[in-house]
């Protein structure tokens, strides 16, 4: 009896077994496609209620983390010449911003600046003796240089005027950084001479500019926009013939709403990396609407004669002010982790992600009929036009606060350096800058404590330019 109820037990097991097993793989099963419906079959022989499907290769490889804070930001990555050290601002023991210096692969952190003030956007020379960065120590924001580990800091700009975002030439000799001239309300681009600062001389109109790391040509990228339309910044160059500015090139165009910024150099001066800032648009008025973005929304290179553009962080993630090392990788900012932090990747080549790109196929699916005209144009505009690499990320909300500015309707600024929310770089609409001299149109760089944001490093990449003319009330406190 005792064997007869064993046997039982035993069967019994094994059978509740076999429907618990089978339960599950009927759970994990993947679902079949369903047909679409003869229903909506149209002349062309195609599916009102089929879907777009793209099959394709990453535009990049090796992603990787390179800082982890929980605390603060990390921002305004730049390598050093020979790519073991990674230099950055960061504002994660301090509500300002001080500048970092950590090994590529390292963990641990060394603090080469430690100033109530902000330090920002650092920048090697090309020898890896000395980094450049930009300060508000002196009460308005200048260019500094130091050596690389943090010693005799000596100040190269001096002026009344903000000037930020240092930019090396190949010998080591020059910087060429952004002014903003508060008779014009505009910022200019200006190169001076490091051993001998009293040197310096106006180039061009423009922002951010970077300079080309090829010794074979004295060449500038840079971020200007049309004084009409739109007025978003889009990615230029301009070469310097004998110091004077020629061949001012668009290489990125902005579109109606999206913003392109903060270039940098590939190590061969033969491609850009940019960042795209989207603008909410007013489903009212069908205008971008008056509000700050306060990330950026994806990174991408092109080549310089615009054909070869790939968007290369399409994930849904914010990432922003790219930066190229020697060997070829792309550091920059991303929220990815949950918090602003370093990261970095191997671009594919473009042509090679291009190849192997294949176009929309079209699959069935149950649901309401969508014109097949919908279902073939799946594919989102690229800034600038041109040829579609990869398919562009939905966009980011944006920030609900609003602008600022209400002489020139500007909106308030996105970019390259990391702007005080919470996390993220640039506010993307400027509004008046709570910070520099009266006059200062179309412009919002908000410190701590005049937002109530948690990472103070103000807001200096604006994607709208500031107009000649009008004037913005200013406030000098909230520096």
């Amino acid at each position: 009896m005792r064997h007869v109820l064993m046997v039982l037990t035993v069967s019994v097991v094994v059978l509740a077994g076999c429907n618990w097993w089978m339960g599950r793989a009927a759970l994990d099963e993947p679902q079949a496609v369903q047909e679409p419906s003869s229903g909506t079959l149209d002349m062309l022989g195609q599916f009102g209620d089929a879907k777009s499907a793209r099959f394709e290769t990453p535009a990049y490889t090796g992603l990787q983390q390179n800082s982890f804070t929980e605390v603060g930001a990390d921002t305004d990555p730049d390598v050093s010449p020979d790519g073991k050290l990674v230099v950055f601002s960061s504002t994660r023991h301090s509500q300002t911003g001080d500048i970092y210096l950590k090994k590529v692969e390292g963990q641990t952190v060394t603090r080469l600046t430690h100033d109530p003030a902000n330090d920002i956007q650092p920048a090697w020379s090309p020898d890896g003796r000395f980094i450049a960065f930009t300060s508000d120590r002196s009460g308005n924001w200048d260019i500094y240089v130091m050596t690389a580990d943090g010693r005799k800091p000596f100040q190269v700009t001096n002026g009344l005027a903000h000037e930020i975002h240092p930019s090396w030439s190949p010998d080591g000799a020059r910087l060429c950084y952004s002014l903003y001239n508060s008779r014009t309300g505009q910022w200019e681009i200006w190169v001076v001479e490091v051993a001998n600062p009293a040197s310096r001389k106006f180039v061009a109109y423009g922002f951010a500019p970077v300079w080309c790391p090829s010794e074979s040509v004295a060449r500038l990228a840079l971020q200007q926009a049309r004084h009409r339309g739109t007025q978003l910044y889009s990615i230029w160059t301009v070469d310097l013939v004998d110091d004077e500015a020629r061949y001012l090139t668009e290489i990125v165009p902005a579109t109606a709403d999206m913003a392109a910024i903060a270039p940098a150099w590939s190590p061969d001066g033969t491609c850009l990396a940019y960042t795209t800032v989207k603008l909410a648009v007013d489903p009212k008025t069908g205008q971008t609407a008056a509000q700050k973005v306060e990330h950026g929304d994806d990174i991408w290179v092109t080549t310089l004669d615009g054909s070869g553009r790939v968007c290369l962080t399409s994930d849904g993630t914010s990432d922003w002010s790219p930066s190229w090392a020697a060997d070829g990788r792309i550091y920059f900012t991303s929220d990815r982790s949950g918090s602003d932090n370093i990261w970095s990747l191997k671009p594919l080549d473009a042509k090679l992600i291009q190849a192997t790109r294949l176009p929309p196929t079209r699959v069935g699916r149950a649901g309401a009929a969508v014109p097949a005209a919908a279902a073939a144009d799946a594919q989102p505009a690229e800034p600038g036009g041109g040829q579609w690499s990869t398919p562009a990320a939905q966009p980011k909300p944006a920030a609900a606060a609003p602008a600022t500015s209400a002489a020139n309707n500007q909106p308030a600024s996105a970019g390259g350096a990391k702007a005080p929310a919470e996390s993220g770089p640039p506010a993307a609409r400027p509004s008046a800058p709570k910070s520099g001299p009266p006059g200062l149109t179309g412009w919002s760089w908000e410190m701590p404590g005049a937002t109530g944001s948690k990472s103070p490093t103000p807001d200096l990449t604006p994607i709208w330019p500031a107009p000649s003319g009008g004037s913005v009330e200013t406030n000098r406190a909230d520096l």
